[in-house]
């Protein structure tokens, strides 16, 4: 709907603003109907009620369009979180080749993390699937309000609690392929001020490295001291 994805005005989503009972046979809603619906008898205001809040009936080609591009997300999800028994990556044809003969239902509506898991568990009837996911904590200052939706969109939150200086505290499960992503848009909002650690023995990707809040006050705190003893040592020298 590109009015809801403001690509277009009311005006322009509209063929008239007028709510129809029958837009065949051009019969309107009573403006009692309207007012008892709406809270306003307003054709326009009604109208664009219906634009924001209604339910659309999707053409055939539409509706496959989006089943296709909702399954491309979830065939590249499982591409980034599994791989097979030798721990080698899973190919785009075998992954999208198993979901048609296990006969998954890819549904358009819901998103890819409320139908990924039972789609896995269908699919690990034709492939053998393993997880790839290394387990960490996360700590976060509470302030950075989009901390937390950015790491569930990475991550699969398995603990989340807030301690007594209102920080965020959260277990999480990360897979390798999606590390450094996290890990970066993360520094947006947080300018690196949070700190994770690898909860276990499991080792961190090597190709994702960070520093933490109070890691970087140390290096700047350590650098602060090492100038002013150059200064020191400056201004001694010019003295003698």
């Amino acid at each position: 709907n590109e009015f809801r994805d403001g690509k277009c005005s009311v005006d322009d989503a509209l063929e008239v603003d007028t709510v129809f009972t029958d837009a065949h046979k051009l019969d309107r809603v009573a403006d009692a109907e309207l007012k008892a619906v709406f809270g306003t008898s307003d054709q326009l205001e009604c109208c664009e009620q219906i634009l924001k809040l209604g339910e659309f009936s999707l053409t055939t080609a539409e509706r496959r369009q989006k089943i296709d591009e909702r399954t491309d997300e979830i065939v590249s999800e499982i591409l980034q979180t599994y791989r097979d028994p030798q721990n080698k990556p899973w190919s785009r044809d075998t992954i999208e080749g198993a979901l048609k003969d296990t006969k998954c239902k890819v549904d358009h509506e819901k998103t890819v993390r409320q139908q990924i898991d039972e789609i896995v568990t269908k699919m690990k009837t034709s492939l053998q699937l393993q997880k790839m996911e290394t387990d960490y904590t996360i700590r976060v200052n509470s302030k950075y309000g989009s901390a937390l939706s950015i790491i569930k969109k990475f991550a699969e939150v398995k603990q989340l609690r807030k301690d007594a200086e209102d920080f965020f505290v959260a277990d999480i499960g990360v897979p390798p392929a999606k590390y450094d992503a996290m890990i970066k848009e993360l520094q947006k909002p947080t300018d690196g001020d949070f700190e994770i650690d690898v909860i276990g023995s499991k080792a961190a990707p090597k190709a994702a490295k960070m520093d933490s809040g109070l890691e970087k006050k140390k290096k700047k705190d350590t650098k602060a001291a090492m100038k002013d003893k150059k200064s020191d040592k400056k201004k001694k020298k010019e003295k003698s």
